[in-house]
């Protein structure tokens, strides 16, 4: 059953993960999430090659997609219910090398769902990898894969940069006009 209610959803927030990305037998690289969870349905999961905190590189990947949060009844009894966001995302942009332009596609995407925790205390989002649970045209429930990976992710709260300008107020800038 989806909440309605986004507006006060402990979800909404900046959430970042730093992981290692390994492809098979491939050497890993390092691989920074950041997933941006708006109270008026909106989400945005971007991918960097960098830390998006040291300077301001470009997102490699980009998915935009539409929220909702809901208990999922698992088809397999011993699983039970659970918690789970679904995703359904509507457009996906990929960084062409080279350049700081992205190629789009939209459409034709289908919903996923991810398993979620919360640790209000520490500020840390668990997640899921995501799985289509529902199959689409048929809507026949599956089960959530057992050996499914999690991610650590904690709420972003952005640092202030150091500035050369200095605050000030308008009647101190007043004050010095000759």
């Amino acid at each position: 059953m989806p909440d309605v209610n986004l507006q006060t959803s402990t979800l909404v927030g900046t959430w970042v993960n730093q992981s290692l990305h390994k492809d098979g037998d491939e050497t890993g690289i390092d691989l920074w999430q950041r997933i941006e969870i708006r109270a008026d349905g909106e989400l945005v999961h971007d991918y960097f090659a960098a830390d998006p905190d040291l300077g301001d590189p470009p997102p490699v990947e980009r998915l935009f997609s539409k929220w909702s949060v809901g208990s999922y009844v698992d088809p397999d009894p011993e699983q039970g219910t659970y918690m789970v966001i679904r995703v359904a995302p509507y457009e996906s942009q990929s960084l062409i090398a080279g350049t700081l332009n992205y190629r789009t596609f939209r459409n034709n995407f289908i919903p996923v769902f991810r398993r979620f925790s919360f640790l209000k205390a520490a500020n840390q989002l668990t997640l899921s990898e995501p799985f289509v649970l529902v199959i689409p045209f048929t809507n026949q429930a599956r089960s959530f894969p057992m050996e499914a990976t999690f991610l650590d992710y904690i709420r972003h709260t952005p640092t202030a940069r150091p500035s050369a300008v200095t605050p000030t107020a308008w009647g101190h800038i007043k004050a010095h006009r000759h």
